[in-house]
Order: C-alpha cells, then sequence, then structure tokens
C-alpha cells in the first residue's frame, strides 16, 4: 500500500507540468517548465532529512521526530525560496543561458510550491513509517485537488495564475500534513507495535505448554 500512496505523491509533484505545457503557448510553457526548477530544488533538496529519520519514526516514533524533520525541511525550503528574491535572475540567466524575466520573477513561488511538497512528503513518508497497512487517501485528496484547480482555473491562464493555483492547493496539502504529523506523532507509539503483538500470544502459549 505504499506504493499507492507514493504513486499519490508523484502525481501530486508532478501534475503541473503537463497540465501547464497543455493550457500554455511554447515560450510560456517553456518559461513554466524552467521555472519548475525551483520547486524541485526545494523538493529534493531536504529528502535526506525524511530519508535519515525513517528508521527512527519506525522503531521509536514521536511527535517531535516528524514535526521536527518537517520544521527543517520548511526552514531549508523557506530560505532557498527567500534567497531566489535577489538571486532568481543570475541563476535563471546561469541555467537557461539567457535572461527569462517571468521565471526569474517567479521564482520564488516555484520554491515556496517545492517547499510545500517537501513537508508533505516528510507526513507521507511517516505515514510509511508507522503503519504498516498504510492509510493515504488524503494524499490523494491533494492530488485530486490539485489536479481539478489546474484543469478548472480561471481564465486567462498565464504562468503566474497556474503556479499560484498550484501553490494554493500545495499548501492546504502541507498543512494537512503538519496536522497529521501532530496528531499521529502522540498515538503512532501506540499504533507501531509488531513487536509486543507478535511476542506477547507467543510467551502465552509457551506458559499453557
Amino acid at each position: 500500500r505504499g506504493a499507492v500512496v507514493l504513486t499519490a505523491y508523484f502525481l501530486l509533484t508532478n501534475v503541473d507540468v503537463p497540465i501547464a505545457r497543455h493550457h500554455l503557448t511554447g515560450p510560456d510553457s517553456g518559461t513554466y517548465a524552467l521555472a519548475s526548477i525551483f520547486a524541485k530544488v526545494c523538493l529534493w533538496g531536504p529528502q535526506f532529512l525524511a530519508v535519515v529519520a525513517f528508521p527512527r519514526m519506525h522503531r521509536a516514533p514521536t511527535r517531535s521526530t516528524g514535526l521536527g524533520v518537517a520544521g527543517l525541511t520548511l526552514l531549508f525550503g523557506v530560505c532557498v525560496s527567500a534567497a531566489l528574491v535577489p538571486l532568481g535572475a543570475p541563476v535563471v540567466e546561469a541555467v537557461a543561458g539567457r535572461a527569462v524575466p517571468e521565471a526569474a520573477q517567479l521564482a520564488p513561488y516555484f520554491g515556496l510550491l517545492g517547499t510545500a511538497w517537501a513537508v508533505v512528503n516528510v507526513a507521507v513518508l511517516h505515514d510509511i513509517a508507522t503503519r504498516p497497512r498504510g492509510r493515504g487517501g488524503w494524499v490523494w485528496l491533494v492530488a485530486t485537488g490539485l489536479v481539478l484547480a489546474l484543469v478548472v482555473q480561471a481564465t486567462p491562464t498565464t504562468v503566474s495564475t497556474i503556479v499560484m493555483w498550484a501553490l494554493g492547493v500545495s499548501i492546504v496539502g502541507a498543512c494537512v500534513a503538519l496536522a497529521r504529523l501532530a496528531v499521529d506523532g502522540r498515538g503512532s507509539a501506540r499504533r507501531n507495535t509488531v513487536g509486543p503483538i507478535a511476542v506477547e500470544p507467543l510467551a502465552q502459549a509457551h506458559e499453557q505448554l
């Protein structure tokens, strides 16, 4: 079931680009694809934090673990997004080989979009670590909401409108993720009792014998 949750997460973090390419004209489509690189930087940059914490989430899950990783992830993304305000133009020119003013102006917003996705990723891995049977319906709801928002968005369709709709839905998803980490962290230690559940019946059977 973890694969099902990760499929929903993959849809959430990748569906905006093909929809943008469908709605936008050639130059605007290229601008969106270029600016989306900054979203991926803020998404994949702090991934190691959740990966390193994953074994601890499984063995000894606590609210502080999940929220701590989410907080560091959020801090990383906000710092990178803030740095893109003055550095967006030179970075875009270095990557594209030419100046793309709109991509540079929207770079911080794409950074925040990737940050929201990264926070959702922490909650996804936390669910996989603490729920052996998985429960990722909320990720599907966020991903479906993003698809609907981008498909049925207000016109005219521009690079900025698409990223703003994507950012709005993804921020809602990040808030849901933080709420789940705050609530689930208190009870995950009790739920993640695979060892005691398996050992106790064996011990009782041994005593009866």
